[in-house]
C-alpha cells in the first residue's frame, strides 16, 4: 500500500500513515478484502498521535545535547582524575624519598572511587575540587605495599585550550585572603 492510497489528512505525518497502514492490513486481512475495499472512515484519527512522537524526539534530543554537554564543557573523566592522583602521589611520595634518601617509589592507581566533583576557579580559570577513595600500589626498592580505600582531595584545573588538564596543589600563604597555587601538567597515556 502506498502513500497514495491515503487520505490527505494521513499522508502528511509518518507516525500516523504507519499505525493506519498496519490497521487497514488487519482489518482487510481479517476480513479477506482489498483495501480500498475498505473505507477510510473505519481508520480512527487520532490528531494528536503525530504531534506527540515529534515532541518526544525533540525532547531526547534535547536531553541528549544537555547531557552530553556536561561532559564536553568541563568535567575531567576518570582517566584525567587517576592521572592526576598518581602525579599527586608521586610527588608526595618522591619528596618523602628525597628526605630519606630512598629510591624514588613507581605508584599505580589501581581502585578509584569518585564522591564529588565540586567546580571553582584557580587563577582565572575553571578547576573543580574532587573528592573520592583509592587503592593505590607502591613499588620501591622491589617491595610491593598496597594501600587501600585512601581518602583523597585532588584540585584539577582546565587550560585554555580545553585539551589539557593541570594538577593544583595549594601552597601556603603569606597572605590569609589569598590563596596560592602550584600547577603541574597531568600527563595522560
Amino acid at each position: 500500500m502506498s502513500r497514495g492510497l491515503l487520505p490527505p489528512h494521513l499522508q502528511n505525518c509518518w507516525f500516523r500513515r504507519r499505525h493506519c497502514l498496519q490497521i487497514v492490513r488487519d482489518r482487510c486481512r481479517d476480513k479477506d478484502l482489498l483495501p480500498h475495499e475498505i473505507g477510510w472512515n473505519a481508520v480512527p484519527y487520532n490528531s494528536g498521535c503525530c504531534e506527540r512522537a515529534i515532541a518526544v524526539r525533540w525532547l531526547a534530543l534535547v536531553l541528549v545535547l544537555v547531557l552530553s554537554a556536561c561532559t564536553a564543557f568541563g568535567l575531567p573523566d576518570r582517566a584525567v582524575i587517576r592521572a592526576g592522583l598518581t602525579l599527586q602521589l608521586q610527588q608526595t611520595e618522591t619528596q618523602l624519598s628525597d628526605q630519606l634518601r630512598l629510591a624514588t617509589p613507581i605508584i599505580r592507581v589501581q581502585k578509584l572511587k569518585i564522591r564529588d566533583r565540586k567546580p571553582l576557579d584557580i587563577g582565572g580559570r575553571p578547576a573543580f575540587q574532587v573528592l573520592g577513595q583509592a587503592t593505590w600500589q607502591l613499588q620501591q626498592s622491589g617491595q610491593k605495599q598496597q594501600i587501600k580505600a585512601q581518602p583523597f582531595e585532588l584540585y584539577l584545573q582546565r587550560q585554555p585550550q580545553a585539551r589539557t588538564w593541570r594538577l593544583a596543589i595549594p601552597q601556603p600563604s603569606s597572605q590569609s585572603d589569598r590563596q596560592e597555587w602550584s600547577t603541574y601538567a597531568i600527563p595522560l597515556a
